[in-house]
């Protein structure tokens, strides 16, 4: 009985997920570095000429502008739940938040390093 549910649930995940649509996954990720890769050889280019560039992908203005975006505001990635914070970022907040005493106490101390900041950028 084991394999027959096995089969079913197949069956199951292949009616609402296609095997074509993960094919297609792989291609939109894969367009996406092929952007990605583009832009950091290429920084200034606009929407228009990354597509020319790589058309024989068939990549429109609209997917790099998107792709754009989202790399300029730091949107997508890993996924992970540090935000994008590299793993040594994550260790010494950490170390910050337990030499603080605590995570109530280290946005304290962050809040009074912000304000000192603030006045010491307006002296300049």
């Amino acid at each position: 009985s084991f394999p027959l549910a096995a089969e079913a649930a197949f069956t199951e995940a292949t009616l609402h997920y296609p095997l074509e649509s993960l094919d297609m996954a792989k291609r939109n990720l894969n367009k996406t570095q092929l952007v990605k890769d583009y832009f950091a050889k290429h920084p200034d280019a606009g929407p228009s000429q990354v597509a020319e560039a790589l058309k024989k992908y068939e990549i429109s203005p609209a997917y790099v502008s998107n792709i754009k975006f989202k790399i300029r505001h730091g949107i997508g990635g890993t996924g992970s739940s540090t935000g994008g914070a590299s793993p040594e970022s994550v260790l010494a907040a950490a170390r910050f938040i337990r030499v603080c005493g605590g995570l109530d106490h280290a946005r304290k101390a962050l809040r009074a390093a912000g304000e000192v900041a603030e006045i010491l950028s307006q002296g300049r």
